[in-house]
């Protein structure tokens, strides 16, 4: 999952810079790598990534309610993000398949979720702060219930059905004709 990120307006973009109005969708059970770059107007116009190697970890979390006294539905910290230098990109995983993510997209269509990377210095200080907005779903098929169960025989047949309503028909033409 690639997230572009424009560091002078602090909205989440595409890969030209252009901010993003539809959020990405993270469902339970995912875990994507994120391969994070910030980005922003050079000197002369070109979008270009932001050197981010002044951070020396990193922390990344994404939460349902902003709420201190919850856990965030997902969190990644500094020893399992990568900065390449070269490429200017973070890459960490997002692992959705937590039971906080479940608890929250658990039932509903869709949640909204709040996405933030953090970057800290060598003292452990705040440098970087990127929030963004993705969407949570809940998957159709989870296989937490098992196996769908197959219908049983007490349930009518469709050639009995058929028969059924052939005769109901037959029936309600007759009353139309009269006959009855």
């Amino acid at each position: 999952m690639n997230i572009y990120y424009r560091f002078d307006t602090c909205r989440e973009c595409d890969e030209h810079g252009q901010i993003k109005l539809t959020p990405q969708i993270l469902a339970y059970g995912d875990n994507p790598q994120i391969v994070f770059s910030a980005l922003r107007p050079g000197v002369d116009g070109v979008i270009q990534r932001v050197d981010l190697s002044a951070a020396a970890s990193w922390q990344f979390a994404i939460d349902a309610d902003r709420n201190s006294a919850t856990v965030p539905v997902c969190r990644t910290l500094s020893g399992d993000v990568v900065y390449n230098a070269e490429e200017k990109t973070l890459t960490f995983p997002a692992d959705a398949g937590t039971a906080e993510f479940l608890a929250a997209v658990d039932g509903k269509d869709r949640v909204h979720l709040i996405a933030e990377l953090y970057g800290f210095d060598a003292d452990g200080k705040r440098i970087y702060r990127f929030p963004w907005m993705m969407t949570g779903v809940m998957p159709v098929d989870t296989g937490l219930d098992g196996d769908p169960e197959s219908v049983p025989d007490v349930y009518v047949k469709k050639d009995y059905f058929d028969g059924v309503v052939g005769s109901v028909n037959d029936l309600l033409d007759a009353i139309n004709r009269e006959e009855i």
